[in-house]
């Protein structure tokens, strides 16, 4: 097998998806392939990777800069790659290093789409679809997380078909400690992510607070996720005007273990994201075992298949109607676990990192 640089730049803790994808992939490398793989770091995110038995290439700044990593991605790396003679360039997250004097394999997840969908300002949206052209006409091979994402990416740019495989992310975090210690238990909802617009949480509470005036005896509402611009204090200010601040409960960013804990002692758990290249709640749940609701949105109703509730997050009534329904009806909670067990041996690590690895290989030919 060739030499194979992996940039890990852009990741960081904040990043929760595609923190998870990079290093289940660095996890889930057979051993004799590793003396293959080098991994770049940067000084911010290198404790992320510190457990892993690989080669590390650590560039001894931070690139939690967007310039400094655009920098760092299109000039350094480059030079690494010519350094430590690399055969083939493996970007886990969308855009490749244009320069880079050697066959790159890159993973798009969904940027460009968020852009498309008005997620971004105007120089955001203008470098990533920038990029995005570039990456697509240079890369080698191109990985998408979803059918989605490989139908759009062809949709906006009109071009690359023949390049692109979809292979799906694995079970999250929950894959491997299915045999959770802890007391497996129904005790809340819970939505778990970054506190994006996107996720629609603001209609999620609004969903929940109505439901709750329904149904008094619903479980609490446990929102975990790290803020963003401000939304986590705009969430708690809402739900006080709702009246409801004694049932929603804000964990803002916690650690692997406490995440498990949120996930295993769930009555459900709750997914109104509008946005999603593939949606790494939605498997950890049915991997955890546990019934979903979620949006008929992008992706989501492919990854989520017949294994969810599929709601209408605009619509209120119709939302808040659904959580009393999943919570009342033990039976439907207990179909669609059966159906997330068998729905969820679709997504695992071993086959998300075995086709990476082929598709690595296919490069080094």
């Amino acid at each position: 097998m060739s030499k194979v640089l992996i940039d890990g730049l852009i990741i960081r803790k904040e990043l929760g998806g595609i923190k998870v994808y990079l290093q289940k992939v660095l996890e889930y490398l057979p051993q004799e392939k590793k003396p293959n793989f080098i991994l770049i770091t940067s000084n911010d995110n290198k404790h992320l990777f510190s457990r892993f038995d690989i080669e590390k290439f650590n560039i001894p700044i931070s690139a939690t800069n967007p310039i400094v990593r655009i920098f760092l991605q299109q000039i350094i790396v480059p030079l690494i790659v010519l350094f430590k003679r690399i055969d083939v360039l493996y970007q886990p997250v969308d855009i490749i290093s244009l320069l880079a004097p050697c066959k790159q394999l890159t993973c798009i997840h969904s940027n460009h789409i968020n852009s498309i969908l008005g997620e971004y300002g105007k120089i955001k949206k203008t470098y990533v679809l920038t990029f995005f052209k570039w990456t697509i006409k240079r890369a080698h091979r191109i990985i998408t997380i979803s059918d989605y994402v490989k139908d759009e990416t062809i949709r906006i740019f009109g071009f690359g078909e023949e390049k692109m495989k979809t292979i799906y992310h694995g079970g999250g975090l929950v894959e491997d400690h299915q045999n959770w210690a802890g007391t497996i238990s129904e005790n809340h909802f819970l939505f778990t992510g970054t506190l994006f617009n996107h996720k629609n949480v603001d209609k999620l509470i609004d969903a929940y607070a109505l439901a709750l005036d329904k149904q008094p005896s619903l479980p609490e509402l446990h929102i975990v996720g790290a803020d963003f611009e401000g939304n986590l204090n705009k969430y708690k200010h809402r739900v006080e005007d709702l009246g409801c601040s004694k049932n929603v409960v804000f964990f803002g960013r916690i650690n692997d273990d406490e995440l498990l804990e949120q996930i295993f002692t769930a009555l459900a758990i709750v997914y109104p994201s509008s946005i999603e290249g593939f949606g790494l709640p939605l498997v950890e749940a049915m991997h955890a075992r546990k019934p979903l609701i979620c949006s008929n949105e992008t992706s989501i109703p492919e990854v989520a298949g017949d294994a969810a509730i599929i709601t209408n997050v605009y619509d209120r009534d119709i939302f808040s109607n659904d959580l009393i329904r999943l919570f009342d009806d033990k039976s439907l909670r207990a179909e669609l676990i059966e159906k997330s067990i068998e729905r969820g041996k679709k997504f695992n690590w071993n086959n998300t990192v075995r086709e990476t690895i082929k598709e690595i290989e296919k490069l080094s030919k």
